[in-house]
C-alpha cells in the first residue's frame, strides 16, 4: 500500500506505478482491479453501457457515439486497455465533489488519442471521448445521473473505503465489448415463458410468436428497470420496474409503493452483460 493522494497532494497525473517517485514507500498486496464495460445501447447520438468491477455491477455508462469521420471526438474502439490514475489538483472544481482522481486509460493503448478518463459528466457534451459513470442512465434522455455518486463508488471499489489513507498496488485494466444481440428478459411462470425483447426505447413481449409493444423505458438505476405500461396493456397508466439482473415484475400508480405483478412469476434476464456478471 502507498499513501494515498487524492486529498492529500497532488502528483501531476502520474500512473499509479509511479506514484513512489513521490516518497511513497514500496508496495505490497498487489491485486488485479478488472473493468468491463459492456455497451447495452447506441445511437447516433450516444452510447450507453454497464460497467463491472471484477464480475460485479457498479454503474451505468454514457460515451460519445462511434465516428468514423472524425476519431477525436468520439467513442474509443473496443478493446483491452491499461489503466493508470490520474490525480488532479485540489482546485475549486474538485474540491465540490471531494474527489481529486480518475482512472486514465494508457496512452500507448489509445493512440493517437490521449487523456481518455473515467470521469464525472451528465451527457456527452461533458466529455469528447472520455467514459462517463452515472448510477443511473436514462436513455429517452441520453444522460447518466448521480455520476459524482458513481465516481465515489468506484473509488470505495478501488480503495476498499471511502476514506482511504493508503493507495494500493492493484493492476488495473478495462475491457471494453457491446452487446452481439439486444437484451431479452425471460418471463416465466405457471403458464410456460414468455419473452421481453429490447427495440430500441420500446420493449416488445412476444408469447408464442404473437409480439406486442408492452413497455416504454423510462431509465436504469443500480437495481432496476423502470418502465411505464404501453397503450392497451394490463400496464397502463402504471409504472412497472424489473430487476436489472433478473427478478420479479413490480406494479406501481404513484412510482412510491410496489406491489408483485404475479408471485409465481420469474425474470431472467439474457444478454453478454450476464455473462460476465460474477453470481451473487
Amino acid at each position: 500500500m502507498r499513501p494515498d493522494l487524492t486529498r492529500r497532494g497532488f502528483c501531476g497525473g502520474v500512473s499509479a506505478s509511479l506514484l513512489i517517485l513521490c516518497g511513497a514507500p514500496t508496495a505490497f498486496g498487489a491485486s488485479d482491479f478488472d473493468l468491463r464495460l459492456i455497451r447495452t445501447y447506441a445511437t447516433n447520438e450516444f452510447i450507453s453501457g454497464e460497467l463491472l468491477v471484477n464480475g460485479h455491477f457498479l454503474c451505468h455508462t454514457l460515451e460519445r457515439p462511434w465516428s468514423l469521420d472524425n476519431d477525436v471526438i468520439s467513442a474509443i474502439p473496443e478493446g483491452s486497455y491499461g489503466v493508470f490514475l490520474h490525480y488532479k489538483s485540489p482546485d475549486a472544481q474538485h474540491a465540490a465533489t471531494g474527489i481529486y482522481w480518475r482512472m486514465e486509460l494508457n496512452w500507448v493503448d489509445t493512440k493517437p488519442r490521449t487523456a481518455i478518463q473515467i470521469h464525472i459528466g451528465n451527457t456527452v457534451d461533458d466529455t469528447v471521448g472520455c467514459i462517463l459513470p452515472g448510477l443511473a442512465t436514462v436513455n429517452s434522455e441520453a444522460r447518466v445521473e448521480l455520476s459524482a455518486g458513481a465516481i465515489s463508488a468506484l473509488e470505495r471499489e478501488f480503495y476498499g473505503t471511502s476514506t482511504p489513507k493508503m493507495t494500493p498496488d492493484k493492476k488495473v485494466s478495462l475491457n471494453i465489448s457491446s452487446l452481439k444481440r439486444p437484451t431479452e428478459l425471460l418471463v416465466t411462470d405457471a403458464a410456460g415463458t414468455s419473452i421481453l425483447r429490447q427495440d430500441g426505447l420500446r420493449w416488445m413481449l412476444d408469447v408464442d410468436g404473437k409480439v406486442t409493444h408492452m413497455y416504454d423505458e423510462i431509465k436504469r438505476t443500480e437495481k432496476y428497470f423502470l418502465f411505464s405500461g404501453a397503450p392497451s396493456t394490463f400496464a397502463h397508466g402504471r409504472k412497472v420496474r424489473i430487476g436489472l439482473h433478473g427478478g420479479v415484475v413490480e406494479l406501481s400508480k404513484d412510482g412510491k409503493k410496489w406491489r408483485v405483478f404475479n408471485e409465481e412469476s420469474v425474470v431472467k434476464r439474457v444478454d453478454d452483460v450476464m455473462k460476465f456478471l460474477a453470481p451473487i
